[in-house]
């Protein structure tokens, strides 16, 4: 599922998607154990179509990986992969698209 926002200091402030609202974000989403993750992610599955809310570390949302379950079907989705942890088999085709190696050359 792709991302529809990000918001640091978990209210939203209209520049991800997230209206304003004169309530916290937070409690839409999971209590978090940990203490880095201080913003709120709001993603849309892209199987049942379900809104979803999680607190997530933005240091992993800028610069690492993330997945998050949905919370009405249960299916994980990648939100980020800047690490590229996640194999789509997309390398595959474009290497099958590719002539082979020497093909064309002149002898």
């Amino acid at each position: 599922g792709a991302a529809d926002g990000l918001t640091g200091g978990a209210r939203g402030d209209g520049a991800d998607g997230l209206t304003s609202a004169p309530w916290d974000l937070t409690a839409l989403a999971k209590p978090s154990a940990s203490q880095r993750r201080t913003s709120l992610l709001r993603f849309t599955c892209e199987t049942c179509g379900a809104l979803n809310f999680h607190m997530v570390n933005p240091r992993a949302f800028a610069s690492g990986t993330i997945f998050a379950r949905c919370s009405s079907c249960g299916i994980t989705h990648t939100v980020v992969d800047h690490l590229n942890l996640v194999w789509t088999g997309e390398e595959e085709e474009e290497d099958a698209k590719a002539p082979p190696a020497g093909a064309g050359d002149a002898e």
